[in-house]
């Protein structure tokens, strides 16, 4: 079964071989060397998107001779029609620039009617396969559609031509300049496009700056240490070695596999994933509970608590190092404060939570959860015998 890409390329044939016998039809009828020259460079557009559908379709496949797909061969017919496109420029040299000859015309009219006739159809048609190339991050497509806008500024300096005739006078030799320039110009672009991926050059930085920011949405994602990428036609491959705040291993994988989901559904084209995940190595510990007020009474709330105690522990020295009290922000919400308290204390890098009431699924329960903060029920009344039970027990 074709996709888009495939059907594309299948258009692009189809134009371009209509365009073609076109041109071969026009300049017999006018009598134009120079529209016959440039349905000969269309027959070349026809081999260029020829080679752009076999392409497309050996991209797709693997084997264990290629574990990692042939998706690269997409980029290698890029990289054929770039010099197919520096051909296109040395055409026009060729046939305009240093043609003696002047063009011999007999329905002038005609002709450059027909030859408005098949810029338009070229610029159209090029102007919807890059687009659509971008659309899928197809190099081969996007290759094959500025070829095509090569086929319309060549036939654009058949026309200059045309239009120097009518009026008694050349103005084809400057033209062809200026479009070989162009023309030179876009080639250059897809080869050097191509080569790039060829030698693993890293996917550009927008991309990366957006895999980034999804990995660290995640709250257990603490630091990303290196985060590389590379094209391999119009697919992805990411590397990632992150910091976890996990100590589970069971629950470090759960979340790799989470993070890679987040990364295809976000990002286009992603084909392979390889996520590296190590433990953050912590020298202390931070431990929440909920108070009634000041003077350190330990709460059976959480949302509707107006205080929280956070004790920080260092984990070496067995000793608290930090004690402070902070007001409840969210105490006047009126729905969701529980969850919203919850989200609060994962953002000051809680690690254990003391509460009377156990949460039985409640909304907070999941939020601790998924950013690995270990609930415990605390049998203490008073603050201070906490924090002595805290500073006395091994609770790493």
């Amino acid at each position: 079964m074709m996709d888009v890409r495939e059907k594309v390329a299948g258009i692009s044939i189809l134009v371009n071989t209509t365009l073609a016998m076109f041109k071969f039809v026009l300049g017999t009828f006018s009598g134009s060397v120079a529209i016959i020259a440039d349905g000969i460079h269309s027959t070349s557009d026809i081999v260029a998107s020829i080679a752009i559908l076999i392409g497309l379709r050996i991209s797709r496949r693997k084997s264990k001779h290629f574990p990692y797909g042939l998706y690269k061969v997409e980029n290698i017919i890029a990289i054929v029609s770039a010099m197919a496109i520096f051909f296109a420029g040395y055409e026009i040299v060729k046939e305009v620039i240093f043609q003696p000859k002047q063009i011999e015309m007999t329905h002038i009219i005609a002709a450059m009617i027909g030859v408005c006739g098949t810029i338009g159809v070229t610029f159209l048609f090029s102007r919807y396969e890059i687009r659509v190339g971008n659309a899928v991050g197809s190099p081969g497509l996007i290759a094959d559609g500025k070829h095509v806008q090569t086929d319309m500024l060549s036939t654009v300096v058949v026309l200059v031509s045309l239009i120097g005739k009518y009026f008694g006078f050349s103005l084809d030799k400057p033209a062809a300049v200026i479009v070989t320039i162009f023309i030179a110009h876009a080639g250059w672009e897809i080869l050097i496009e191509g080569a790039k991926v060829l030698l693993d050059a890293s996917i550009d930085k927008h991309t990366l700056r957006q895999i980034s920011d999804i990995l660290l949405e995640h709250p257990a994602v603490k630091q990303i240490n290196a985060l590389t990428g590379r094209n391999s036609g119009s697919y992805k491959f990411i590397e990632a070695e992150l910091v976890l705040d996990i100590r589970d291993l069971e629950r470090a994988h759960a979340v790799s596999i989470e993070l890679e989901q987040a990364i295809t559904r976000q990002v286009q084209h992603v084909d392979h994933i390889l996520i590296h995940y190590e433990p953050i190595h912590k020298d202390t510990m931070v431990f929440a509970v909920m108070l009634d007020d000041l003077g350190g009474t330990i709460s059976h709330e959480f949302g509707a608590a107006p205080y929280i105690a956070l004790i920080r522990k260092h984990l070496e020295r067995q000793e608290i190092i930090e004690q402070k009290i902070l007001i409840n922000p969210f105490i006047s919400q009126e729905t969701g404060k529980g969850i919203a308290l919850a989200e609060f204390l994962a953002q000051q890098h809680t690690d254990v939570v003391f509460t009377k009431t156990p949460f039985h699924g409640k909304g907070p329960e999941y939020v601790f959860s998924d950013a690995n903060i270990r609930i415990q029920i605390a049998h203490e009344s008073r603050l201070e015998d906490l924090v002595h039970t805290i500073k006395k027990q091994d609770v790493n």
